[in-house]
């Protein structure tokens, strides 16, 4: 029987870990629904450590167009504000 993997809980955790990353499972990991063929990274929280990706940026390492980014970005605002109102 093969050891199970933990979870990374803080970013931490997986800061060094190996990539592409192995935990398919987690929260931050970008699988293959959201994924280009070529994906660089396969942990949002790497793209979230470039800082300042614009829309063109983002839309390049999600294989999604720039449109699709600003409407996930304006969908994600709208609920940011609803949940701290």
């Amino acid at each position: 029987m093969s050891a199970r993997r933990r979870l990374p809980l803080t970013r931490g955790d997986c800061i060094d870990g190996p990539r592409p990353c192995p935990h398919v499972r987690c929260v931050h990991h970008l699988g293959p629904e959201l994924a280009a063929p070529d994906l660089p990274t396969s942990c949002a929280l790497d793209v979230a450590d470039r800082g300042g990706a614009s829309a063109v940026e983002v839309a390049a390492v999600l294989g999604v167009s720039v449109d699709e980014v600003r409407r996930i970005e304006s969908e994600a605002l709208a609920r940011a504000r609803v949940n701290w109102q």
